[in-house]
């Protein structure tokens, strides 16, 4: 008996999944995929989005201009990629930063930085923190995501969609949208309790 599957994207069923691990039919494939081919140069050299609250999202490129920094109020920088390095020195431009090796890969475990990253967030209200990784896509985008779930109350996809009406080339790589729809299952169960 060969089960149905309805795409994540556009509800409509489905037989078989381009995506072993996530159900997503092809015509949604190709155009996700088309759209962030096209996109992702073009974004990439911009400025960071503001997502919500004190929370900005960005490119590495996007924490270069120090005025646009100032500017915003943004004194927290979250590197959420390996091999980034800090571009300010902490103590003169009194900006610090929260540094974590993440790959982006669908191996990689970036659900165990949710907390943490939550919580540096969350330190001070009164300035802003933005979070980049690379491109502002996969690694730092999952973590926005996560953020928003958890103090918007936001299942995964409706977290997903608010991110990316504020960055429309926000998309978690495949482990990263399992590790989210997981961490979707926590907070949706401690609520219930």
């Amino acid at each position: 008996m060969q089960s149905t599957l309805s795409c994540i994207v556009c509800d409509q069923t489905i037989s078989e999944s381009v995506k072993k691990d996530l159900p997503v039919c092809q015509s949604c494939f190709d155009q996700v995929y088309n759209l962030e081919k096209q996109t992702i140069r073009k974004k990439k050299n911009e400025e960071a989005d503001h997502i919500c609250d004190n929370l900005y999202l960005g490119s590495e490129n996007s924490v270069l201009d120090l005025e646009y920094l100032r500017r915003n109020k943004i004194d927290r920088i979250i590197v959420a990629a390996a091999f980034c390095d800090k571009k300010f020195n902490q103590e003169e431009h009194q900006i610090a930063y929260l540094t974590l090796e993440i790959d982006d890969s669908p191996e990689e475990d970036i659900k165990k930085y949710f907390e943490e990253t939550h919580s540096y967030i969350n330190q001070n209200k009164e300035t802003n923190v933005i979070v980049h990784c690379v491109s502002g896509i996969s690694r730092s985008g999952t973590i926005v995501i996560s953020y928003v779930m958890k103090h918007k109350n936001l299942r995964f996809q409706e977290a997903w969609e608010y991110v990316k009406s504020k960055r429309s080339i926000v998309y978690p790589n495949s482990g990263f949208q399992k590790q989210l729809l997981q961490y979707e299952q926590e907070l949706f169960q401690e609520n219930q309790l």
